[in-house]
């Protein structure tokens, strides 16, 4: 065992020593953060732009998200903390409100940012809009009819733009894939035209599934995963006249249970690996190519973002910046990450392929200083001061009012 251990220490960091090309030393990078919802990391394989971003730049293959859920694993991603120092109840939709992150450093660092998001999680409410110069909420989809409307606006390098999509989330809409055939092949009987209702039973526990439709319930999420590659590729094609100064990172924010575990289109419940288990895959200008199969939090990328831009790092972040690696600079591997669901921190001892979770549960010791309260309701109100985005049918995209900030330096023609 000690022998296997040490090779997979030494092993595990498959680089190529191919660098992209450098750009000018007094240029900071652009940064592209997408956020894919629900993605499980091996539905990286039902998606070929996800495979190529991979291929031009580092495939971190053992990421695991902090938080089985989209609130604290965001509020973990953007801040580096831990979900349960911020809060000892970490599915509290404010989470993040009134704490340093990585929006609003960039924002006091000269940077334009700005954030769209689907589905009415991640909202201005919970301090997403803090620091953005332009922010836009709406439903599944409409990420990209915002990021037109963001790349019309012209926006001025430097900036920090971040895409959260919910192509891949339950109840898995209908898509367009290459075999829609073979879909409507796995189709239960009774399904067709139901499946709405049936998703809140199976949702539930309340509908046992035979073999036939666990097979169609799992197709139909690598059909969703198939969608979610599309609207990745729209994202980079859209942020092509960037691409020489930006750097791309793309993650999800947990997996999702699709029987493993006795549980079916579920998460937010549990640690279970497939739901922590998540894609990393970071790429751009000075980054070399590779896979690195040691284990990774997604708390490194806050840390990753404010080293690379030059922002100093808070001491006091649980992640650790992955700069050093995608510099080529060989890091101590991490066995051990943590996460933490309901209250309960499970430290995570993971050993892969397999899978093994190891979960003990700790005192929560939530510790995080936050703005004032009378500042955070302040920014609050603020925040809020765009109007209430409408809940009828579908939810326009809704722009937060541009504030004015002349920069030197001009974005390519879109």
């Amino acid at each position: 065992m000690p022998g296997r251990q040490l090779a997979y220490a030494f092993a595990s960091l498959t680089l190529l020593g191919v660098m992209c090309p450098a750009v000018g030393a007094t240029a900071r990078p652009n940064v592209l953060i997408v956020s894919l919802d629900t993605l499980r990391a091996d539905a990286i394989t039902a998606m070929p732009t996800l495979q190529g971003l991979a291929r031009r730049g580092i495939d971190f293959t053992h990421a695991l998200s902090a938080a089985p859920w989209t609130v604290p694993s965001h509020a973990a991603l953007f801040t580096g903390r831990h979900p349960l120092k911020l809060s000892c109840k970490p599915n509290k939709l404010d989470i993040m409100l009134g704490v340093p992150n990585v929006m609003t450093m960039l924002d006091t660092a000269g940077y334009e940012v700005s954030v769209m998001t689907e589905m009415g999680v991640l909202t201005e409410d919970e301090g997403y809009a803090a620091g953005t110069t332009h922010f836009w909420t709406g439903d599944r989809g409409d990420a990209i009819p915002a990021l037109k409307q963001w790349r019309r606006r012209k926006p001025q390098a430097p900036w920090l733009l971040v895409v959260h999509t919910q192509g891949a989330h339950a109840p898995y809409a209908p898509v367009d894939i290459e075999t829609p055939a073979r879909l409507a092949e796995l189709w239960p009987p009774g399904w067709t035209n139901h499946w709405p209702k049936i998703y809140w039973e199976v949702f539930r526990g309340q509908l046992a599934l035979d073999p036939v439709e666990a097979r169609w319930l799992r197709a139909r999420y690598r059909a969703a995963a198939v969608q979610t590659d599309r609207e990745l590729r729209r994202v980079l094609q859209l942020v092509e006249p960037w691409r020489e100064n930006t750097v791309v990172i793309v993650t999800s924010d947990h997996g999702e249970e699709l029987g493993e575990y006795g549980r079916w289109v579920k998460h937010g419940h549990n640690l279970h690996d497939v739901l922590l288990h998540v894609p990393l895959v970071v790429a751009g200008p000075d980054i070399v190519r590779g896979e690195w199969s040691p284990i990774v939090s997604l708390l490194d990328v806050a840390p990753t973002v404010l080293e690379l831009v030059g922002v100093e790092t808070p001491a006091e972040l649980d992640g650790a910046s992955l700069l050093p690696i995608l510099r080529g600079k060989v890091s101590k591997p991490r066995r051990v990450v943590s996460a933490g669901v309901q209250g309960n921190l499970g430290t995570q001892r993971i050993s892969f392929p397999n899978g093994r979770v190891v979960m003990s549960a700790s005192r929560c010791a939530a510790s995080m200083p936050r703005a004032p309260a009378a500042v955070r309701e302040g920014a609050l109100r603020r925040q809020r001061g765009g109007g209430a985005a409408t809940r009828e049918g579908r939810r326009p995209i809704r722009p937060v009012p541009a504030r004015p900030r002349p920069r030197a330096t001009s974005a390519p023609a879109g």
